[in-house]
């Protein structure tokens, strides 16, 4: 029986050398040991800025209070909409967290997640990014030098390829794709459109494979505007969600919450 408390926050993980995905709710509590259990995450009527700390009473993109999501860049329209980054213009709304997220190498990306789709990410992030996001594989094909780059090509490319992940489909089996033909395929298409001095990259597709102990058949939301309890005996997790044997959690969604676990 384990019995804590938390302020929910994005689930941390690694890849162990399987590729397997280990998952922690906190640092000390490790998800893929309590497959099968019965999980209860009980909200404490409490809400936690992730960013001041201050106590709110609703919380705004994935948990922030009302003023850090006005404030602060990385809640900017512009994380959402890469193409629309403003840092060039003197706007951004935090020019240090600019500098360090935004005025990097940025890859574009293919990934896996239910079908194929199109993105992009820092490339120092480009894991976290493809398993946040439930991605079975993921490959790079093009790298520049910043956000907005990365962006404007991604605006070209989505008008072939999706650019979104549709978790509910998401969160059951997806099929292996051969990502290096269909990164061939499109490229030629664009080939025409996109600038000579573009570097693309040839490299080998990244797979991961997620705790899920039997194939997910109820992808009914669970969430803390509904109820405040949440149970269910764990059957898996992937990309940001807890998969229970009636319903699936998604627990970046609610970062900032207070809440007891309880597993048995």
């Amino acid at each position: 029986m384990i019995k804590t408390k938390i302020i929910i926050n994005a689930m941390c993980f690694h890849l162990d050398s399987t590729n397997t995905v280990q998952y922690y709710l906190k640092p000390n509590l490790l998800l893929n040991k309590h497959l099968k259990k019965f999980i209860e995450i009980k909200f404490l009527d409490n809400i936690i800025c992730i960013n001041c700390k201050n106590n709110i009473r609703k919380s705004f993109n994935h948990g922030y209070c009302y003023y850090c999501f006005k404030k602060l860049a990385r809640c900017d329209i512009c994380i959402v909409k890469p193409e629309l980054c403003h840092y060039q213009y003197g706007t951004c709304r935090e020019k240090s967290w600019g500098q360090k997220n935004c005025l990097v190498p940025h890859i574009v990306y293919l990934s896996n997640t239910n079908d194929v789709k199109v993105g992009i990410t820092r490339k120092s992030n480009r894991i976290n990014r493809w398993i946040n996001q439930g991605a079975i594989q993921a490959i790079s094909i093009i790298e520049v030098n910043d956000r907005l780059l990365s962006g404007q090509i991604e605006v070209i490319l989505k008008k072939y390829i999706s650019d979104k992940t549709y978790w509910k489909k998401m969160l059951q089996n997806s099929k292996i794709i051969d990502l290096k033909n269909y990164r061939d395929s499109l490229l030629k298409q664009v080939e025409n459109v996109l600038s000579t001095k573009i570097n693309f990259i040839k490299e080998d597709i990244s797979f991961f494979k997620y705790p899920i102990v039997r194939e997910v058949e109820n992808v009914t939301s669970l969430n803390f505007n509904t109820e405040n309890s949440i149970r269910g005996h764990l059957i898996g997790v992937k990309g940001q969600y807890l998969i229970l044997d009636n319903g699936v959690f998604n627990v970046r969604k609610f970062s900032g919450h207070y809440c007891e676990i309880n597993i048995s």
